[in-house]
């Protein structure tokens, strides 16, 4: 059984870490930047001899920095 809400939960706990507002889904009144989305789940059966799985989490970075240099910066951090 894949437990998605635990792998959702790992990567919230580590933007929290990181001090980075996370959401679900984009809030009605807007977000708080810098900030994170997360997206879509794609789960796949890896085809292998012991169970396996790819997680593919979309991860969406929002900022008000004129560039990209703060988004790059908070990917670089999460992927740590």
């Amino acid at each position: 059984m894949v437990k998605i809400n635990k792998v959702q939960a790992l990567l919230y706990s580590k933007c929290k870490e990181l001090d980075y507002t996370v959401y679900d889904e984009v809030p009605e009144k807007g977000p708080s930047f810098p900030c994170v989305v997360i997206g879509d789940i794609k789960v796949e059966e890896l085809d292998m001899k012991d169970e396996g799985h790819s997680y593919n989490f979309q991860i969406n970075v929002f900022s008000i920095y004129n560039g990209k240099f703060e988004a790059n910066e908070m990917i670089e951090k999460i992927e740590a």
